[in-house]
Order: C-alpha cells, then structure tokens, then sequence
C-alpha cells in the first residue's frame, strides 16, 4: 500500500519495516533485581517472555498481533548499561557547557544516585534525561547566571548528604577544545 504524511508526500509502504517499542509488561515482572545481577538465566527470561506476551494479548487484539511478522524480547537494562547511558546524555550537556569552556565532571557516585533515585524499571532510561536536566544541566545553568561557574571552568559534581553538589574551580591552563565528554572520575 501507499502512505502519505501531512505534506503530501507519499511512500511505498510495501518496503517499510517498522519497529515498534514498548515497555509492555514490565511492571507485572515482579523482580526490581532483574538487570542487577538478579537472577537472569533462561528459565527467568522465558517466564518473564510468556508474562509480556499475555500482557500483549490482554491489550492488542489478535487481528493487530496477527500482523506482527516477530516480537522481540529485551533483557532489562544492567547498571553498567544505564551508566553508560548517563554518559552519552552528559555528552550532550557537555557540548553545550563546552561552548562557555566549561568541563562538566560527575563522579562516579553522582551517576549511581541518579540512577538510584531516578532510574525505573517500568519506564527504562528515559526518565534519567529528564533527571539530568533537573539535576544537573539546570543547577549549572543558574551558577553559571549568577557568576559562581567562570568560563574555563571545571565542575566537579558529587553527592553528599543525600544530595548532588556543586564545585566550580576555574583551570589554570585555558584548554582550547575541552572535551564535551561528562567524566567519571
């Protein structure tokens, strides 16, 4: 068949595949361990697979799933999985706070309580982008208005008390390019 967007334009459906995602069943799997070094072995993944599909099955009706060519099941993700996300949302951040000459630093234990208190099982990943813009782009953003973060600047995020903070230390040698990578130090 033929589809056309809201401008017009047309495109043969016959060579489209499409991929669509879900976090369909997650929350009836029962084990916030999984993907933590939780029991994780076939015999789980395939209870927690016939779990999802009767999730799947109480939701979409047969004529929808009929028409699925495969469904695909994805272990939960590990925390080295999620710190790594951290890392390539910072990356982000860190372009932006690069333009300023402005290195962003979050040790290690700040990405753990991100992922602590802001990672969910039934939500995946996308809650920590929404995390590191309250937490971290948005304080820095405000230190930066009220002239506590320099430009040339190294800001070294940490936890303490429960909390993330905040120290600004201005480099002595101004870096040229400094690189946009959040580190873990």
């Amino acid at each position: 068949g033929i589809v056309s967007d809201n401008l017009g334009h047309t495109f043969n459906f016959k060579k489209c595949i499409l991929i669509m995602t879900s976090n369909l069943g997650m929350r009836n799997l029962g084990r916030p361990s999984i993907g933590f070094g939780g029991e994780n072995d076939s015999s789980h993944q395939k209870a927690d697979q016939e779990k999802i599909t009767k999730e799947m099955k109480e939701i979409f009706k047969p004529e929808f799933i009929n028409r699925l060519s495969e469904v695909l099941y994805f272990t939960s993700l590990s925390r080295k999985d999620l710190l790594q996300i951290i890392d390539i949302l910072l990356s982000e951040t860190g372009l932006y706070a690069a333009d300023q000459g402005i290195e962003i630093v979050l040790r290690k234990e700040a990405k753990e309580f991100l992922i602590e208190k802001d990672y969910n099982i039934e939500y995946g990943a996308r809650p920590l982008r929404r995390a590191i813009q309250k937490r971290i782009e948005d304080p820095v953003a405000e230190m930066m208005l009220q002239g506590k973060i320099k430009p040339n600047s190294r800001v070294i995020v940490t936890v303490r008390g429960g909390e993330m903070k905040f120290r600004s230390e201005v480099r002595k040698n101004k870096v040229a390019n400094p690189s946009p990578r959040a580190r873990v130090s």
